[in-house]
């Protein structure tokens, strides 16, 4: 299998010819190759041992690929961009994947097991299966597939399932993570983590709930308030879409015995789709378990996430 030298592995159009394809995929692999983003001004060197986390986490994400048989794709240290948190101009996000630019665009972090976090993440939407579609009446390219997502043919903005694949990534993201701890880059910072949390156990956070959970990754001493240790800290995230892949794995599971041995080998169905893009097995495996239409139910609900964990429950 060749080595891949961007992100997308096919492009679909009508009356598209094979030549029209590979020129296609040729722009895309340029824009790989050559990362002079229009807009991207604030961009910061990285440092040594960002350069470490970045190989750390194409090792093993690799890793990854090769488990369904697909070959490495190294993402260079060049196409993740590192922005000054004060130039950052995104709310509610502080990493994404630009598919159509070929590169992961990262706020600025001094927490190198923030940092190593985020790039887990975003390589793994990079290295996941993507797509591109041709739509002749306006005569331009957009994203067709990335992982789970789908877009609808002929449509630039509708997507459907991006809830499953965050919550499949973020899920992978913090195994990924959890295996780094040991490595020299944030070692530090997570025997710290642990100290705070063997001394400060019951800390609760501004709306009394508790401060540390099974998802605290980083947590650090910030000062003092009325004579009590104050800490900040940060959680893996996604945690409405992880519920739902979570629970619609676990029904999966129940639904059909004798076919999996275990739940994860249900989620790893939905892992292997992610990457290979054959996300038909997955949607037969839905429906054949809960009905016709109910996969594609559960792409139409992903900007109602409350609804969409109503939908999954009541399966």
């Amino acid at each position: 299998m060749s080595e891949r030298l961007s992100s997308f592995e096919g492009v679909v159009g009508h009356s598209l010819s094979e030549e029209d394809k590979e020129n296609i995929l040729a722009e895309a692999e340029g824009r790989f190759a050559d990362q002079a983003m229009a807009g991207l001004k604030a961009e910061r060197e990285k440092i040594p041992e960002e350069i470490h986390i970045i190989d750390y986490v194409n090792r093993s994400t690799d890793e990854l690929r090769r488990g369904y048989g697909l070959p490495e794709f190294r993402v260079p240290p060049e196409n993740i961009h590192v922005v000054p948190a004060e130039e950052w101009p995104r709310r509610g996000s502080d990493a994404m994947f630009s598919p159509m630019h070929q590169a992961v665009v990262l706020s600025d972090t001094d927490v190198k097991v923030m940092f190593a976090k985020k790039v887990f993440h975003e390589l793994i939407h990079f290295k996941s299966y993507g797509a591109l579609q041709f739509h002749k009446e306006k005569d331009e390219v957009s994203e067709y597939r990335c992982g789970l997502v789908v877009r609808p043919r002929g449509d630039t903005t509708g997507r459907f399932f991006v809830a499953l694949n965050e919550g499949v990534t973020e899920e992978l993201t913090k195994r990924l993570l959890l295996g780094m701890r040991d490595d020299e880059a944030v070692a530090t910072e997570v025997a710290e983590t642990e100290r705070i949390r063997s001394a400060y156990p019951d800390a609760i956070d501004g709306d009394g709930h508790p401060f540390f959970t099974s998802d605290t990754y980083f947590a650090e001493e910030t000062g003092r308030e009325n004579g009590k240790v104050a800490l900040g800290g940060e959680d893996f995230t996604k945690k409405k879409e992880r519920r739902v892949v979570g629970e619609l794995t676990l029904k999966l599971f129940e639904r059909n015995p004798g076919s999996f041995e275990t739940k994860e080998d249900v989620f790893q169905e939905f892992v292997r789709a992610m990457f290979t893009g054959h996300i038909l097995r997955v949607a037969r495996l839905v429906d054949g378990t809960f009905g016709k239409g109910t996969f594609r139910r559960i792409g139409e609900l992903d900007r109602d996430l409350d609804e969409l964990e109503r939908f999954v429950d009541s399966l």
